[in-house]
């Protein structure tokens, strides 16, 4: 995250704006007595952000009440006493998984010297994302369980999701120039909270799907042919073919033997080898892989001369 900075402070006042407006305004106290440091860096996806920060001193926040966002918190180092309405959790690495739920008063006890990251979520973001998933809204809102044990294969999985996805962003900012490839880690975030977390809704994920109507298909894959230069994401796929994400991808794999994404892949690729067939100069592979929504130059190429036979920088010489 430190190729996303927002500020390095040796100034409490600074830290407690940023915080104020992170945290809905709340109340904070820093503790005293010791040379002041903070760091803070962040990425915004858009339905969900990413967060990392450290501060050398403890503190205090109180924060009222806001139901627009939950945040999940991962520490690296320190620990984090929390408690949100009736639930507390201390948050530390290799522990719980820590859940903020702003539908609720909250309360955060930091200790000195702590490094953390953090991932936002809005509430809209998750809810919308979970009436895609079940192919309907769920009807009353999104309640988490307490917090859940670190050690449990799901928040495993998510823990580990969440630290690669910061880690591909840390490795390559140009990562954050890019729509189409911001908006798959955005899904994959949003998809791995509502599956690997257990919450009032998780019954409508366990079902099991039915297949949608082989019409959904053919509108899935108009509608990804005309706009595979522009993020396309799960729900409006399921907007579009008024079903849900899993009976679509089901459908899909029963009358076409691949998934929605595979075929976005595909149109993807064929607009990737338009483009270098036309480059002009000063145009790389990786320009052209990045712009089409591949993430890395290496799988692009792959897929590029398993699909037409030829590396993407042969089909660039010839442009």
């Amino acid at each position: 995250m430190n190729a996303f900075p927002v500020f390095d402070t040796r100034v409490g006042q600074d830290f407690v704006d940023a915080v104020r407006r992170n945290f809905h305004h709340g109340d904070m106290d820093i503790d005293g007595g010791a040379p002041f440091r903070a760091t803070y860096n962040a990425i915004d996806l858009g339905r969900v952000s990413l967060h990392g920060a450290s501060v050398s001193t403890g503190f205090r926040i109180s924060s009222g009440s806001n139901s627009g966002s939950f945040v999940l918190i991962l520490m690296c180092s320190g620990e984090m006493d929390i408690r949100s309405g009736r639930a507390a959790v201390r948050c530390r690495p290799g522990g719980p998984l820590a859940l903020l739920d702003f539908s609720r008063p909250t309360t955060v006890q930091q200790t000195s010297g702590f490094v953390n990251y953090t991932l936002r979520f809005t509430r809209q973001g998750l809810e919308d994302a979970l009436a895609a998933l079940c192919g309907r809204p769920a009807g009353a809102p999104l309640v988490f369980a307490p917090p859940a044990d670190c050690g449990q294969p799901k928040p495993q999985r998510l823990a580990r999701i969440a630290w690669q996805v910061a880690e591909a962003f840390g490795c390559d900012p140009g990562l954050g120039e890019s729509a189409l490839l911001t908006t798959r880690y955005e899904e994959l975030l949003l998809s791995a909270m509502l599956t690997c977390l257990e919450h009032n809704h998780s019954s409508l994920i366990a079902s099991e799907p039915r297949a949608a109507e082989p019409r959904a298909v053919k509108l899935a894959e108009a509608y990804i042919q005309a706009n595979c230069h522009k993020p396309v994401r799960m729900t409006d796929l399921a907007a579009v073919t008024g079903t849900g994400c899993r009976s679509l991808q089901l459908a899909f794999k029963k009358s076409r033997g691949y998934s929605p994404t595979r075929f976005m892949q595909e149109c993807r690729l064929a607009k990737a080898r338009e483009q270098l067939a036309q480059a002009g100069p000063g145009v790389s592979v990786l320009s052209v892989a990045t712009a089409c929504g591949f993430a890395s130059q290496s799988f692009f190429a792959r897929l590029y001369r398993q699909r037409f036979g030829e590396k993407p920088s042969e089909t660039l010489r010839r442009a």
